[in-house]
């Protein structure tokens, strides 16, 4: 997938670091601020560990959302996560090694098309392993204990 700066994002390249890894578009208009808004409140509760967590946002909407616009979104709730984008072949796999289901609602909001995805964070160790995925709505304490536990 590609960065705002033009640069392939490769997960490999987090191997010292936790990702939280979550798919969502930039108009959504619940589920993805919420989800970022609690991301960036966790690793504010743990500001002396934060460097050592990575968040990945990943867009399910690239026909709306190129990587620069995916970028400063992200920026908003905390200027080190990191947003990306991609071709729809390119995401398209990566939706399916993660399992993510994305779907175009037949409504509009006034934000834009809804686009229905999973809902999931997505923890991945300092070794590349899928270790934990959150759903929407879990509690930040907890991913903050998550957090600390493996980061021991």
């Amino acid at each position: 997938m590609t960065r705002s700066s033009g640069d392939v994002f490769r997960l490999s390249g987090q191997r010292d670091k936790i990702v939280l890894l979550f798919f969502g578009y930039t108009s959504c208009p619940d589920v993805c601020p919420t989800t970022l808004a609690e991301l960036n409140l966790a690793l504010n509760q743990i500001p002396e560990k934060a460097e050592q967590v990575q968040v990945v946002f990943v867009t399910v909407d690239p026909e709306s959302d190129t990587a620069q616009a995916v970028q400063a979104y992200v920026s908003r709730f905390n200027p080190s996560f990191i947003g990306l984008s991609g071709s729809l072949d390119q995401l398209e796999k990566t939706w399916q090694d993660y399992g993510v289901f994305r779907e175009m609602a037949q409504n509009v909001s006034a934000a834009g098309v809804i686009i229905n995805q999973t809902a999931r964070v997505t923890l991945i160790d300092t070794q590349g392993n899928m270790r934990l995925s959150y759903g929407f709505g879990t509690p930040v304490e907890d991913i903050v204990h998550d957090l600390n536990l493996i980061l021991k």
